[in-house]
């Protein structure tokens, strides 16, 4: 659900905030996500702008 939530954009403080769980636990435990996912999101946010 977390890996879910982070992958369909709700920003990871809406997303610690929501599954009370702090940010470091979540990018270290439930972030799920691989790197370039991660990568492709910033970018995909920065195209944006």
């Amino acid at each position: 659900m977390i890996t879910y939530q982070l992958r369909e954009d709700i920003p990871k403080k809406v997303v610690s905030d929501r599954c009370d769980v702090s940010s470091d636990v979540l990018e270290r435990h439930y972030d799920r996500r691989t790197d370039r996912e991660k990568m492709e999101q910033r970018r995909d946010f920065i195209e944006d702008l």
